[in-house]
């Protein structure tokens, strides 16, 4: 785990309720509390969502045990079966979406992602350096706008997985131990042009453009359910 920055880079930190980390679980009794703890004490104040697929190592009822501390800040979303990231990111991008977060970060539940850096990540999008990555969404410098069609059907073709890293391959991924993810090759029969391949032969995934494939997804759904509740 890292350290906790300077205050400097807390120039941009308010009190908002605007800031949400989504930190999807399964089997993370081990790690939760801890991870709970130290986001709730970090100097710029985010919310967190844990996201629960059904653990069988009482992972949720940690959580729960943990809300009367951290009222108002600390939610569960508790799942009924295991179904992977991409429906449990679905499901919490619409949860903070209908509460008006503005500022969405995800986390893994095993500290393989700094929790210090949510205050840095935070302070980058308020600062000057942080206007290429809005510019570069500014429709105005963009043309022939279509949606995206089908996304959620595409969505539910791609899974979420846990996972071991190989042994030996440091000098392709800095990555060890147990962990969750995609898989590149899913991605790349649904979306090609969100999986690149370096220059090493492997293949990377665009997670920023995949937001956007979220987001339709998200609406596809609503609409279903909006459907069905008539």
């Amino acid at each position: 785990m890292g350290t906790r920055p300077p205050n400097s880079l807390l120039l941009f930190c308010d009190i908002m309720k605007e800031k949400l980390v989504i930190v999807p679980t399964y089997n993370e009794a081990e790690n939760i509390e801890e991870l709970v703890g130290v986001v709730m004490a970090l100097d710029c104040p985010f919310d967190m969502l844990v996201v629960d697929d059904d653990s069988p190592d009482g992972t949720a009822q940690l959580v729960e045990a943990l809300q009367p501390k951290y009222k108002d800040r600390l939610h569960l979303l508790k799942r009924p079966t295991k179904e992977g990231l991409g429906p449990a990111y679905l499901e919490a991008f619409q949860w903070a979406l209908d509460r008006n977060y503005q500022y969405l970060f995800e986390m893994d539940a095993d500290f393989s992602h700094d929790p210090y850096d949510l205050t840095k990540l935070y302070d980058i999008l308020q600062q000057d350096k942080a206007i290429t990555a809005f510019y570069s969404s500014d429709e105005r410098l963009k043309e022939n706008f279509a949606p995206l069609t089908g996304a959620l059907d595409k969505v539910k073709a791609i899974g979420g997985y846990e996972f071991d890293w190989k042994d030996g391959i440091e000098e392709v991924v800095s990555k060890k131990g147990h962990d969750i993810g995609v898989k590149a090759q899913e991605l790349q029969a649904q979306y090609p042009e969100l999986v690149h391949e370096r220059d090493n032969g492997y293949l990377a995934v665009d997670y920023i453009k995949l937001n956007a494939v979220l987001i339709e997804a998200v609406k596809e759904l609503a609409a279903k359910v909006d459907e069905l509740s008539k």
